[in-house]
């Protein structure tokens, strides 16, 4: 026959068994992100100096989550980076993005032949003084997910809000950390070559649906004035 001590032990150890489990899927959340709180603001990038890299380009959206898998396993020791290319002609179309790595003086010859050989081309991002910043706990791929789940929305309505000519969006990974960077100046030295190419191919196609002039590019690029869209966009008009 059960006791009110053997009653109250039974309890005792579930709830301390339910205790421990919360603590730690908190713990868990925690580790990922989930209650990381969101900043966004314009700032100095996280690097000063030119960045010599290696990309892919990929029109499939999906498809740059497996190139970027694919060169953390080629370069695990070299700082990692996706670039998504927006419609920077303010077109319908999707222009794709460019994933890689940033080149360091330490690593070795084999490993940049290797890269090469394995379809990489070489490219040279300039240092910008000011970017829009924002940046998030990099743990694995769910903590990656959480980022762009709970940063993307914030960071374009930074600068919506605050009518930035900032683009392209750089997902810069770290060791232990994501920075999603959007520069405001030197943005079309941040595009591929293949995504600049594209969008010209298809420009013609499109200027049929919505001819833009230069005023309505300005406006729709929230460069306040043609003045301002020339110093910051990288005078395209």
């Amino acid at each position: 026959m059960l006791t009110y001590d053997d009653v109250a032990e039974y309890f005792s150890v579930v709830c301390c068994g339910f205790g421990c489990f919360f603590a730690s899927l908190l713990l868990i959340l925690f580790y990922h992100g989930v209650f990381y709180k969101v900043v966004v603001k314009s700032t100095k990038p996280p690097f000063t100096k030119d960045l010599y890299v290696v990309y892919k380009f990929t029109l499939n959206y999906t498809e740059s989550r497996n190139l970027l898998a694919e060169v953390q396993s080629i370069a695990p020791d070299l700082e990692s980076f996706s670039i998504y290319h927006e419609a920077f002609y303010q077109t319908k179309s999707q222009v794709g993005s460019s994933v890689g790595v940033i080149l360091t003086d330490q690593m070795g010859e084999a490993l940049y032949k290797k890269l090469l050989g394995a379809g990489y081309k070489v490219a040279i991002f300039p240092a910008v003084e000011y970017a829009v910043i924002s940046s998030f706990p990099y743990r694995n791929y769910l903590s990656l997910a959480l980022a762009v789940n709970r940063i993307y929305p914030k960071f374009k309505e930074y600068i919506k809000m605050n009518r930035l000519c900032a683009h392209p969006i750089m997902e810069l990974y770290t060791k232990d950390t994501i920075y999603f960077i959007a520069p405001l100046s030197k943005q079309f030295d941040f595009y591929a070559d293949e995504a600049i190419t594209h969008t010209e191919d298809t420009s013609g196609e499109e200027e049929e649906e919505e001819e833009l002039s230069c005023e309505e590019e300005v406006k729709k690029c929230t460069c306040a004035t043609r003045r301002r869209h020339k110093t910051s966009c990288g005078g395209m008009c």
